[in-house]
């Protein structure tokens, strides 16, 4: 009997005393997507503020229409009632069409009670399309070829204002154009001195949200070395030492130039690798630009070859279409048609170089150098070689 009448009390407190509910609207609508179906199922959501001494909602949706609209049947504009709905969670799932829309939650207690209603919320429902990606190519680029970078997607729902871009922990790239072709495929261009090796992601968001994410996109380097040929016109000049005492101090125009080099690919500030050159000049007065050579010493017909490795040390500009490189390294040099040379013609150099190279049209390139050797001897000498070449990447 003693529990009965603390019931009773109790319902009588309640009743004379009423807890006041007012529903408080905490958010902005929102969507979820369902994957587990082979199309994905959109679900537009509304939560507010649990009560803690509710016992259900009433929510109301109203949608706006215009004056005209054909829904209004001659009515005035205004909002009017799109869904009524009781609920005891404090979220509705709901399927609205695009529009302007306004929703009110108002709150009941556990006798039934009607609470104090929240604030007319106002929200927009724009159209939104959910990007996919069916396939794209190429799967890589490759950052030591010369190519386009065009990177092509396959698929439905790209927008002309959907934002497409490669991301990965590190760095996000951005093309710098981007092409939409009937909603359903998309070309994106790229800045080739701005791609950095690594794995990505293709990352699609549209207007209102939706997002796309697929993997296996990646930017690596197909082989280490980039790989020239070299053929090239090297006049002579001597400078100091025993070939100017030999040859005097013109510039002897009969000489050429074989080389081979290879290049690190990497995209550093600086590229290293190696070069072998094979340089022939033949030194006869009558082919040269100055006639203050020293003929009491020169025959009629010499020859100097030089043998040389060195280390191309490169800086690369322009979309990596031109170079300047610096060469440091040395070789053996012959002297043939000399007589003070006849035993023993082999000199050791070392040499300096500076050339600059460009692009004519893959594979072909142009490079414009200029080397300086010393030779070690006991009167040592030095000779300037200039050099126009016709250079062959491969």
């Amino acid at each position: 009997m003693v529990r009965n009448n603390f019931i009773y009390i109790f319902f009588a407190l309640f009743l004379l005393f009423p807890i006041k509910l007012s529903a408080q609207i905490n958010s902005q609508p929102g969507y979820s997507i369902d994957y587990s179906n082979e199309k994905p199922r959109i679900t537009q959501k509304i939560v507010w503020d649990s009560e803690e001494h509710a016992m259900q909602y009433d929510v109301e949706i109203r949608i706006f229409f215009e004056e005209g609209a054909i829904e209004l049947q001659g009515l005035p504009s205004g909002y009017y009632i799109y869904i009524k709905e009781i609920t005891v969670n404090n979220f509705i799932d709901v399927k609205l069409p695009p529009g302007i829309f306004q929703y009110c939650i108002t709150p009941y207690d556990y006798l039934g009670r009607k609470g104090e209603p929240s604030e007319w919320e106002n929200f927009e429902v724009i159209a939104a399309f959910l990007p996919v990606i069916d396939r794209f190519f190429p799967e890589t680029f490759f950052l030591d070829q010369r190519k386009e970078r065009e990177l092509n997607l396959f698929g439905s729902n790209f927008l002309s204002d959907s934002q497409i871009y490669l991301r990965s922990p590190l760095l996000d790239l951005h093309a710098f154009q981007i092409s939409v072709f009937y909603e359903n495929s998309a070309a994106l261009l790229f800045d080739d001195d701005k791609l950095m090796p690594g794995e990505y992601q293709i990352y699609v968001l549209n207007p209102g949200g939706f997002e796309y994410i697929t993997d296996g996109f990646t930017i690596e380097y197909n082989r280490l070395f980039d790989y020239y040929f070299k053929v090239g016109y090297t006049p002579i000049s001597p400078i100091y030492g025993v070939f100017y005492d030999l040859f005097g101090s013109a510039l002897y125009l009969t000489g050429v130039t074989f080389s081979f080099e290879a290049i690190n690919t990497k995209r550093n500030f600086f590229n290293t690798g190696f070069e072998i050159n094979c340089c022939l000049f033949f030194l006869n007065p009558d082919y040269s630009l100055s006639l203050n050579q020293n003929l009491d010493n020169s025959a009629d017909f010499n020859s100097v070859t030089t043998i040389s490795i060195n280390i191309p040390i490169q800086r690369k500009f322009n979309q990596r279409k031109m170079a300047v490189s610096l060469r440091i390294g040395g070789g053996i040099s012959i002297i043939s048609g000399v007589e003070e040379y006849d035993a023993f013609p082999f000199l050791f150099h070392m040499n300096l170089g500076l050339s600059y190279i460009m692009l004519l049209s893959m594979p072909l390139h142009l490079e414009i150098s200029a080397e300086f050797d010393h030779h070690i001897i006991n009167n040592p000498s030095g000779i300037l070689k200039p050099r126009l070449a016709l250079v062959w990447q491969f």
